[in-house]
């Protein structure tokens, strides 16, 4: 999400992709261009540059910032996953034990341009993560996944979904085999630099829910509390305008 309404079309460029894998090490390469019809490019009041570099010529008048570069690569220490699709089947349900390590990157050469200096700014990220989902015996499974992101969009910038800075995540999940459901938790937390001087500093979201798989993933109903309290400052009567808390209710099907 750290490009989505940037760069891309819904999460999709136009570009050249490989992929493949050396025994147990899998990796995943794009070459692609930059959209250039981002909506949400000058999303940072505190700072004077905006995520639209390829809409803005350089000093020499030339257009840069058209070229968008990212990678993903991951080891599978036990069973091998499937890289058939570009998504991750995020769990197996008990019927294999992975446990994955990985590292990715993406790089926009000249992505943001700083309206105060009439620079363009390189935006590059960086992430590690890891994956375990091992069965526990004849009665279920667990799933967990940790990452670590380091966002780089220019000193100060802060955006709709992410901003120059770090970014926490963990999800974990047990599946109970005989009921088909499995309950889960989501803990989230992004630490950006354009946020250091708010009296809430950091953005927090919190899922709790649970799955009920009619078919495996082919057919399933979810169940879900969310809620996120992004930085900010609180108001005239000492809230934070911007807390969200949903219950959601969704209905998937994989044909």
């Amino acid at each position: 999400w750290h490009s989505l309404g940037y760069t891309d079309q819904f999460v999709r460029h136009l570009g050249i992709y490989a992929k493949g894998n050396i025994g147990k090490f899998h990796y995943r390469m794009g070459y692609k261009e930059a959209g250039r019809n981002g909506f949400d490019a000058n999303m940072s009041d505190s700072t004077h540059l905006t995520y639209n570099g390829v809409n803005v010529k350089n000093k020499a008048g030339q257009t840069v910032g058209t070229k968008v570069m990212d990678g993903y690569f991951w080891y599978n220490i036990l069973d091998d996953e499937a890289d058939k699709l570009p998504f991750f089947q995020g769990s197996y349900l008990g019927s294999k034990k992975v446990l994955n390590i990985g590292a990715g990157f993406f790089a926009h050469p000249n992505g943001a341009y700083n309206g105060a200096s009439r620079e363009h700014v390189n935006v590059q990220h960086f992430a590690a993560d890891i994956f375990m989902d091992m069965p526990l015996g004849n009665k279920g499974s667990l799933t967990a996944y940790a990452s670590y992101i380091h966002f780089d969009y220019g000193p100060n910038w802060v955006g709709k979904w992410a901003g120059t800075g770090s970014n926490l995540y963990f999800h974990a999940g047990y599946y109970f085999k005989q009921l088909k459901v499995m309950p889960y938790i989501v803990l989230n937390r992004g630490i950006y630099e354009g946020n250091g001087e708010m009296q809430r500093n950091t953005t927090d979201a919190i899922d709790v829910g649970a799955n009920y798989f009619i078919n495996g993933h082919h057919a399933k109903l979810t169940l879900e509390y969310h809620a996120i309290q992004p930085a900010g400052n609180r108001d005239s009567k000492g809230n934070f305008p911007g807390d969200v808390s949903q219950i959601r209710f969704q209905a998937a099907v994989f044909l």
